[in-house]
């Protein structure tokens, strides 16, 4: 581990990681605000947590239960906001290949979509770059960002004063998060294709507008990839 912390791309990664630390705290944060208020104390806030890493994932589960949600509907929903990390563990694989089993295990754990979004950038555009090392260099500060961050909400959560607007402050982290990361033209379409879809669903019974946004925005994802492909191998 002391070879990895001095490499150069582990130190590259940390750097490019830095600027999406501050949105995903807050989201983490509310996570554990959320946990409190169905009853989790801050040690199995963060067991839960470290077992299931995907604050979004856990932020959506938090609060359809607080909402008294159908535990089918809920799910379903967390079912589908998760199954994002299929679609990004088949992307980042090819990358990956030639590691060890045990450090594909590794790494799968810590795949977050900032991870794989600075990740297969730099792969992309500095074929040198020991894989390993800058993704290590991206994943741990969000992974220790995050687990800090959701103690903290679930511990001082109920503290903080409602003029904070957390619910609020959420959709503003997640738009920060995007802001940052969505730079070609598929996912852009995936985000403004889940936007309308989760606008236009909003009404919709049991928070369906959700399930139906993500599916959405998948198909949309998986054919546009597969339309750029398709041209580039013509």
């Amino acid at each position: 581990m002391a070879i990895v912390l001095v490499n150069s791309d582990f130190r590259d990664g940390i750097k490019d990681i830095l600027p999406l630390v501050p949105p995903v705290a807050v989201i983490a944060l509310v996570t554990g605000v959320e946990s409190a208020k169905i009853g989790f104390n801050p040690l199995q806030s963060s067991i839960i947590s470290a077992l299931v890493y995907s604050p979004s994932v856990l932020l959506t589960a938090f609060k359809l239960l607080e909402l008294e949600t159908p535990t089918t509907i809920l799910l379903i929903t967390s079912l589908f906001v998760g199954v994002r990390f299929l679609i990004l563990s088949v992307s980042i694989s090819p990358y990956l290949k030639k590691m060890k089993t045990y450090w594909r295990w590794i790494l799968a754990y810590f795949l977050w979509t900032p991870v794989f979004a600075l990740s297969i950038a730099r792969y992309d555009s500095k074929k040198d770059t020991n894989r390993k090392e800058y993704y290590l260099g991206t994943a741990i500060p969000i992974w220790i960002t995050t687990e800090l961050s959701i103690i903290f909400g679930s511990a001082f959560g109920a503290r903080l004063p409602e003029y904070l607007q957390l619910d609020f402050v959420v959709p503003l982290a997640f738009i920060a998060l995007v802001r940052r990361l969505v730079k070609d033209r598929p996912s852009k379409l995936v985000v403004l294709t889940a936007g309308i879809i989760s606008v236009l669903g909003y009404s919709l019974p049991l928070r369906m507008g959700l399930i139906v946004a993500v599916f959405g925005s998948m198909i949309v994802g998986v054919a546009v990839k597969w339309e750029e492909e398709k041209v580039v191998t013509s």
